[in-house]
């Protein structure tokens, strides 16, 4: 096989945004994982979603919209972890999102205009516009006002347990200009003075074979990820025998007591669907 570096000429040429889509990718082949020493942390955000969200379960990468599917690959995140609103049941494909859903988000960003390479900070203008349309109260920030500001961003959203999209370019080293969804970082922290020497842990969106893809932090120079100036929590889950609890993605919390949502002849919960014998308690977590 050949390395990534070796088929660059086969690749589609660049947009003015300097984004590519990769043609061949039989002829690719995955970065070897960095071999950890014993100092070495590795830190993820939805690892085992993201190392299992396969082919059929986001778009098809043929003409260069790699931001747009990083995107659609954290939006589906947060439809199934967060809350539902953020993807139709229509636009669902198992427990990630379909090429339908990809060519819907593209609309939203091209519009009238030629698919293509572009930056995460333009892609956001159209992602926004989606999510006010699902009201949500979400948006998507993007960092780059300094290559550092963007990776060191990124380091600290998936310390915070948060995932987040990011490009690389090959003029900082990286084997090709794309857009990926960064899941986990790995790193020794007695060596580690900033994000540019972390490892991130990626999903390439191109297969199976590139679900954990470890890439170099020094590659990034942009990055973008879903913050809230309201809370939007996800679905009521149990929370023990009392209550049931919901979460927003920025760690506010909510809870309610069973009792107030109970029948009694089905011994279930309504609002979360807990089923059994119900205790209480004298006071109740509200939000934070």
């Amino acid at each position: 096989m050949l390395h990534l570096a070796a088929v660059e000429a086969e690749t589609q040429s660049l947009s003015k945004e300097g984004l590519t889509n990769i043609t061949n990718m039989a002829k690719l082949s995955p970065q070897a994982s960095v071999v950890p020493s014993n100092g070495v942390v590795k830190l993820y955000a939805g690892k085992s979603y993201f190392e299992n969200l396969n082919n059929g379960r986001y778009g098809q990468n043929v003409n260069g919209t790699c931001t747009v599917i990083a995107i659609q690959m954290l939006l589906g995140y947060y439809d199934n972890y967060i809350c539902e609103n953020y993807v139709a049941t229509t636009y669902e494909s198992g427990n990630g999102t379909s090429e339908a859903f990809h060519q819907l988000l593209n609309g939203y960003v091209y519009g009238d205009q030629p698919q293509g390479g572009i930056y995460i900070h333009d892609a956001a203008v159209g992602i926004n516009a989606y999510l006010s349309a699902r009201r949500i109260t979400a948006c998507l920030n993007p960092v780059y006002s300094t290559a550092d500001a963007a990776r060191e961003r990124v380091f600290s959203l998936i310390k915070s347990g948060q995932p987040a999209v990011a490009s690389m370019s090959t003029s900082l080293g990286g084997e090709v200009n794309h857009s990926v969804l960064v899941y986990g970082v790995q790193y020794d922290p007695d060596t580690v003075v900033s994000a540019s020497q972390v490892k991130f842990i990626v999903h390439m969106g191109w297969g199976d074979s590139y679900n954990a893809y470890v890439t170099t932090g020094g590659w990034y120079y942009e990055c973008g990820y879903l913050s809230h100036n309201d809370h939007s929590y996800g679905m009521w889950k149990p929370n023990g025998s009392a209550t049931h609890k919901r979460v927003c993605p920025c760690g506010a919390l909510q809870t309610e007591m069973h009792s107030k949502y109970w029948n009694s002849s089905t011994k279930k919960c309504s609002r979360c669907g807990y089923v059994g014998t119900i205790s209480t308690i004298t006071s109740v977590q509200h939000e934070k």
